[in-house]
């Protein structure tokens, strides 16, 4: 990148940086459930109008995708934030607070469409001096995985694949300024699992008379999580078995998450 055009990419983003910086709090105060993003997409989309931007709206429900054009040599890259928040209770106490009970933005998928807001004006205003065709994308439900799927089915690919598309991921880890990459595998894919283990109920006074389900189930769950290795991260979430107690359930399950680099 030439020096002169680096230089007025941090001069803007500076310039913006307020903006991003207040419109990620209000993004923090109504985060929604996947697929139901409905005040982010609608909040999203008049940011993208004030700029200029023609928007493809609602898809997948609730995505958005805005394109910035100029120059002959037609490379096309798409920048890509997701918008879900996640049902967790907000615990923070800063004062952009969720509105919405029960839900919270403690992925960072706030920051991360406020920053996407941020590259579209940063780069609109860079416009005459671009070759090639910019995207931005604001992806729903990552969060339960259906997002990109939904995206893709809505068509906005059809015609032409990007030449590349680029994301972030807010990293709590890494010191304040710094942005991290590899080569190859980033992050990980996201698998759910429900296993269901079966004894005998019974009475608490007489379990030589049932199976416990909850005694296989005390086993399993510390077996999965020591599974856990440099290519997988296997983690029980869930625990769910009775609800009486003096009474030994019939069956309980163990629920959880598989975070893998390769299919195999």
């Amino acid at each position: 990148m030439k020096a002169s055009l680096y230089s007025r990419i941090r001069t803007l983003a500076a310039r913006h940086a307020g903006h991003v910086r207040e419109l990620r709090r209000c993004l923090h105060q109504i985060p929604e459930a996947s697929l139901n993003e409905h005040k982010t997409s609608a909040l999203l989309r008049t940011e993208l109008a004030e700029l200029g931007f023609k928007v493809k709206a609602g898809l997948g429900g609730t995505g958005l995708f805005a394109t910035l054009e100029n120059g002959g040599r037609q490379k096309y890259v798409v920048l890509r934030a997701d918008i879900d928040g996640l049902p967790v209770h907000e615990s923070s106490h800063v004062p952009y607070d969720s509105l919405h009970p029960g839900y919270a933005h403690c992925c960072g998928h706030d920051g991360h469409a406020a920053c996407l807001i941020g590259a579209a004006r940063v780069l609109g205003e860079l416009k005459p001096e671009l070759d090639g065709r910019i995207g931005f994308l604001f992806q729903p439900a990552e969060e339960n995985s259906r997002g990109a799927q939904e995206i893709i089915e809505a068509g906005i690919f059809c015609k032409r694949l990007p030449d590349a598309i680029i994301a972030l991921h807010a990293w709590p880890n890494l010191p304040v300024g710094h942005v991290a990459g590899k080569t190859g595998a980033m992050m990980a894919a996201s698998d759910s699992f429900t296993i269901t283990v079966y004894g005998k109920g019974g009475h608490g006074a007489r379990p030589h008379q049932a199976r416990n389900p909850m005694l296989a189930m005390a086993r399993i769950a510390p077996a999965l999580a020591a599974l856990t290795n440099h290519e997988r991260v296997i983690s029980p979430c869930v625990f769910k078995v009775g609800d009486k107690s003096n009474v030994i359930a019939e069956s309980g399950i163990i629920q959880g998450t598989l975070r893998t680099l390769a299919e195999t």
